[in-house]
């Protein structure tokens, strides 16, 4: 009778120990999609941030160009980049 109850509670460890196991790697593959699903989100965002940050300057470009043209002196814009 002894016997049969160590068995029991054996295979009841192991079921648990199971349990265990499969919840931890449900979690871990849950955790791995928010991260990979954050990862994409952050690097969208940050894509259309540095192609903002580059129309900016390139409109900045263009006005400090326009206005070269009509100062007539482009020395003196030039000298102020060095």
């Amino acid at each position: 009778m002894l016997v049969f109850f160590y068995i029991f509670r054996l295979r009841l460890n192991i079921i648990h120990k199971d349990y265990l196991i499969e919840c931890v790697e449900r979690d871990y593959i849950i955790e791995k999609k928010a991260a990979a699903k954050e990862f994409e989100e952050k690097k969208i965002e940050l894509r259309e941030t540095l192609i903002s940050d580059m129309e900016e300057k390139r409109k900045l470009i263009e006005s400090e160009r326009h206005t070269m043209e009509l100062t007539g002196d482009s020395m003196e814009v030039w000298f102020q980049y060095m």
